[in-house]
């Protein structure tokens, strides 16, 4: 699952309506399957500090770490570097 340049909704009050938050997190844990991986690119601090630590926070996700495996994934490598904002 891929989330590219979401709109970061910087005011509070519209906090609820980020594409990375708690009750849409469980929804996308039904939908994906096991083993299955979100990919989050942002040119944002904190939308991707606030995205981290919502999927931190949620049981059905762990953090994978940052390993040579990481910087093989051809998903990865288009993100950092086949995007203008990359």
């Amino acid at each position: 699952m891929f989330f590219c340049f979401a709109d970061p909704h910087f005011k509070k009050t519209n906090h609820r309506r980020r594409i990375v938050n708690t009750a849409l997190l469980t929804d996308y844990a039904y939908v994906l399957r096991p083993g299955g991986k979100i990919y989050i690119v942002t040119d944002v601090e904190d939308l991707h500090n606030w995205q981290v630590s919502k999927l931190e926070e949620h049981p059905m996700f762990e953090r994978l770490p940052e390993s040579e495996e990481s910087n093989e994934d051809p998903c990865v490598a288009a993100m950092r570097c086949g995007t203008d904002e990359a």
